[in-house]
């Protein structure tokens, strides 16, 4: 069994929906940032690897991005 299939199991899921507006802002920073690294502009395709339960997937998508996230 690969390790984010223990790792990603339901509670941390269940977890995940229970995250603040402040978490929310932060994984939306850091989606921010990593834009501004990799100098990326929408609507550029990112692949996320390893995205969990999408928190920088679903900011990016909501700046323009074309994102794919794989577990």
């Amino acid at each position: 069994m690969a390790w984010w299939e223990t790792y990603f199991d339901d509670l941390y899921f269940e977890l995940c929906q229970q995250l603040s507006a402040t978490d929310r802002e932060r994984d939306r920073q850091q989606a921010e940032a990593a834009v501004f690294m990799a100098q990326l502009v929408p609507p550029a395709r990112i692949l996320d690897l390893c995205c969990g339960s999408g928190r920088h997937v679903i900011p990016l998508a909501q700046m323009g991005f074309a994102v794919t996230g794989s577990a």
